[in-house]
């Protein structure tokens, strides 16, 4: 009886772990939006080049697994303006203690002149374009604390989920 008892309490105990173990999060991609929107505006200086990085446009694609934020760049003088446009790319990384989502060093890439009204914008782009490649800061798309689904915080566990690139956004598997 004794063993009996011993087998159904493991079975159990297993059970509960197995559906603990493998939990499924949604993350809607207007919510990931909402939070790379937070954080633009900002700016950057590259040598003697300062750059305004703003207009976040985010793109996930579940086709190609990826997740990108293409922006805009301006940067100005007192003779004019270099307006660009370029693509950041960089590792979806969770960090279990903040439980949060970054793209980690993002990178500028496919950059494209949309203005200039430089008098002399050489060393301008030869700054900018230096810059591909080189990190930028980590740039949230997912923190806990601020998703409230039915207006409860929703509590992540502290382990590496598995991320997968949906329709929908991003799907996390704890």
């Amino acid at each position: 009886m004794k063993s009996l008892c011993f087998c159904v309490a493991l079975l159990c105990l297993c059970t509960c772990h197995l559906a603990l173990a493998a939990s499924d999060v949604t993350v809607p991609s207007t919510e990931i939006e909402r939070q790379v929107l937070a954080q633009f505006p900002f700016d950057r200086t590259y040598k003697n080049t300062k750059a305004h990085f703003f207009n976040p446009l985010l793109n996930i694609d579940p086709l190609d697994d990826t997740v990108e934020i293409e922006v805009q760049l301006r940067s100005t003088d007192d003779q004019g303006m270099l307006l660009l446009t370029g693509t950041l790319q960089g590792t979806l990384y969770y960090n279990p203690i903040q439980r949060t989502l970054a793209l980690k060093r993002p990178r500028l890439h496919d950059v494209v002149i949309l203005e200039d009204s430089l008098k002399d914008s050489h060393e301008t782009l030869r700054d900018i374009r230096q810059t591909i490649g080189q990190s930028l800061p980590d740039i949230i798309l997912l923190s806990t604390k601020s998703l409230k689904p039915d207006g409860k915080e929703l509590i992540l566990p502290s382990s590496e989920p598995t991320i997968r690139v949906v329709p929908q956004g991003l799907l996390l598997t704890f």
